[in-house]
């Protein structure tokens, strides 16, 4: 199994079995597995980007480059590192009372589908599977802030889920005015697939040659803008919280 692959699987993977798991320990310790299995995983992929350049996969839905390489190195050691704090911030609450091993489960299991959604937001070579990933990383850290169930928490929840969500509407009202400026540029019609789409991903080639629609494309990239800045967001709540 590549080592892009398992940069998918293993987040996803540990989420779910965290969530049927009661042991705070034993949670921890898979917590930890995971981060370290990750940060190994990552380093792979950054090789293998040194010595062979882009790397494309799962029907070019994959895409890494230096850049992309380089983000995931960030996600994956600042995730590493949250993971060790973890252990001491939750063992102190646990016990007093303040939290249940019920609860950590869920808890890790909003950790590991937030690295998942991040990664894959990360790697991401279509403009529609990057909008439901930074979704999902929104709908994960808004839960993640309001783990203690207090006023405040929750009112930094809802704040936070409003702010970001205006910025995701807009991404996506971008991304369809992308698309339909590639479709007309490519000679598209109603039924049938242009040869290049803004959904499918950035193909530079396409982007060169084609002669988008200059009003279409400059509203469009001005309203996807929030995709990065929402992405940061995440990343510096998500991995706050943790």
């Amino acid at each position: 199994m590549s080592a892009v692959a398992l940069l998918l699987i293993i987040p996803l993977v540990a989420g779910f079995v965290s969530l049927g798991l009661r042991h705070s320990r034993l949670l921890h310790g898979i917590n930890l597995a995971t981060m370290l299995l990750l940060t190994g995983a990552q380093a792979a992929v950054m090789s293998r980007v040194l010595r062979e350049g882009t790397i494309k996969g799962f029907h070019n839905l994959i895409l890494i480059d230096a850049l992309s390489a380089f983000i995931l190195l960030i996600i994956a050691v600042i995730g590493l590192v949250s993971s060790l704090y973890t252990w001491s911030y939750f063992e102190h609450y646990r016990t007093q009372g303040g939290v249940t091993p019920a609860r950590m489960s869920r808890y890790f299991f909003l950790f590991h589908m937030f690295m998942f959604a991040m990664i894959l937001a990360t790697v991401a070579n279509s403009l529609g599977v990057l909008w439901v990933a930074i979704e999902a990383t929104t709908l994960a850290t808004t839960f993640m802030i309001n783990f203690f169930k207090r006023k405040t928490s929750l009112e930094a929840g809802w704040k936070y889920f409003i702010l970001c969500s205006v910025g995701i509407t807009l991404a996506l009202l971008g991304t369809v005015l992308m698309y339909m400026s590639s479709v007309r540029a490519a000679g598209g019609i109603c039924g049938r697939s242009p040869p290049c789409s803004a959904s499918s991903g950035w193909p530079s080639k396409c982007v060169a040659t084609m002669n988008w629609s200059p009003s279409a494309s400059s509203m469009g990239m001005f309203t996807v803008k929030p995709y990065s800045q929402c992405c940061m967001m995440n990343l510096a709540s998500g991995l706050g919280v943790m």
